[in-house]
């Protein structure tokens, strides 16, 4: 392989295929044309201003053959395909779904569905009445592994389109050949230089194609990474909730009381749906974000919250019901530690309760610090995050606390919690 100056893959050459790629870019480092060895042009391209790629001009095997096909993007959501040695003009209507591409729809009416996985790569390609046209496997990095049907669809690894004159696909920003794993130009942007593997500028998706997407070519993001984030705030009462549950007599009594516990959450969310709404509806409106990455994460945090109404809250209220008595006996303890437990159980769950709740500003975003750091490291802009408050719960034991953390103002996301305690002079 072969790169100029500004990191561009100009040569390649396979030896396993007998194919040599010249690859040309323009000064923005987007490929223009692809020629083999023989400098026969395989494919050219033109992109508008912004680096949308409005046309492709390449040669395609058509029915054992190879023809000139020419493909216009006037958007997205709509594209012209025109065959040279048939003189014939056929369009595609795109239709997609939080940014993924999920059926298509061509001038003749029929349809094609897109089934993809957890990285919006599609995996199976269905018609209207839900007949199998195409089902593909990945190797991890994108190369195909196996193949059925029809071979013509576009979007394939992460909901990408395929340039099979080349192998690479196009990721909007750059391309990338799955062959290497490797983007074809280095990332103008460091997208979290917190991390190692962002440092390296080819590398895709930091070395994670399981569990992440690069849909744009300039930011890796993590599909559940809403709901990762969601739930580290309810991370610990749902551990402590656990640990409650285990700290019952019998291993037959604490599978009866996570089980009790879980089937009364879910109930209550049933019954206070009014409540789990007015919980997760702050994240609907983000739902239908233009920024892919506010989207997904929303659905995330939508997730998360929803899920903890289930198993976190509600359930660990009804958990601590269940929990031993202090005059239970157990093994190593006494009564007045699983009074304890209890105790803790409940700053737990309020705690939870108040980072559920609408906080107080407590240092705006101009006066914060941290905000520049809580930017690189959790997403957005420094100026949408400010530090909050809750309000004030008294303990049984007579313990005052709140709970304070970090808010992006812009995409909802909670970061950081911790429980500030003071004791209640007033109580003796």
């Amino acid at each position: 392989m072969q790169y100029d100056a500004n990191g561009n893959l100009t040569r390649q050459r396979d030896n396993v295929k007998d194919l040599t790629k010249r690859i040309s870019v323009d000064s923005q480092d987007r490929i223009t044309q692809i020629q083999d060895g023989n400098n026969a042009i395989l494919g050219s391209y033109w992109y508008d201003e912004s680096g949308f790629r409005i046309r492709r001009s390449a040669l395609e095997e058509k029915n054992n053959v190879f023809a000139n096909v020419e493909i216009l993007y006037p958007s997205k959501f709509y594209g012209l395909e025109f065959i040279e040695s048939e003189n014939v003009i056929t369009s595609v209507n795109n239709v997609y779904l939080n940014g993924v591409r999920i059926a298509a729809m061509n001038e003749a009416g029929a349809l094609a569905y897109y089934l993809t996985d957890q990285v919006d790569s599609v995996s199976h390609v269905l018609d209207d009445e839900g007949n199998t046209l195409s089902q593909i496997q990945y190797q991890p990095y994108g190369e195909t592994f196996v193949q059925r049907g029809d071979l013509n669809f576009s979007p394939k690894y992460n909901s990408q389109e395929l340039d099979r004159e080349s192998g690479f696909y196009f990721y909007n920003a750059r391309y990338y050949d799955p062959g290497i794993a490797r983007f074809t130009s280095a990332d103008t942007l460091i997208p979290d230089e917190y991390n190692s593997q962002a440092w390296n500028r080819f590398a895709y998706v930091y070395n994670n194609p399981i569990g992440a997407k690069d849909p744009t070519g300039h930011a890796p993001q993590d599909y559940d990474a809403g709901f990762k984030d969601a739930s580290k705030g309810i991370a610990k009462s749902t551990v402590d909730s656990v640990k409650s549950a285990l700290s019952a007599p019998t291993p037959v009594n604490a599978v009866v009381n996570s089980a009790v516990a879980t089937g009364k959450g879910v109930y209550e969310l049933a019954k206070d749906y009014k409540g789990t709404y007015e919980k997760v509806k702050d994240f609907a409106g983000k739902l239908t974000s233009k920024d892919d990455k506010v989207r997904d994460y929303a659905a995330g945090q939508a997730a998360a919250h929803t899920m903890n109404a289930v198993l976190g809250g509600m359930a660990g209220k009804a958990l601590g019901t269940r929990l031993p008595k202090p005059n239970v006996d157990l093994p190593g303890s006494s009564g007045a530690s699983s009074a304890t437990n209890s105790v803790k159980l409940n700053k737990s769950l309020a705690s939870e309760a108040q980072m559920k709740g609408k906080g107080d500003v407590i240092i705006e975003s101009k006066n914060l610090r941290q905000a520049g750091n809580l930017a690189k490291e959790y997403g957005g802009e420094s100026k949408d995050w400010a530090k909050m408050t809750s309000k004030s719960y008294t303990a049984k034991d007579g313990t005052k606390f709140e709970t304070h953390w970090y808010e992006n103002s812009s995409t909802g996301q909670r970061a950081e919690p911790k429980t500030k305690l003071f004791k209640d002079s007033s109580i003796k």
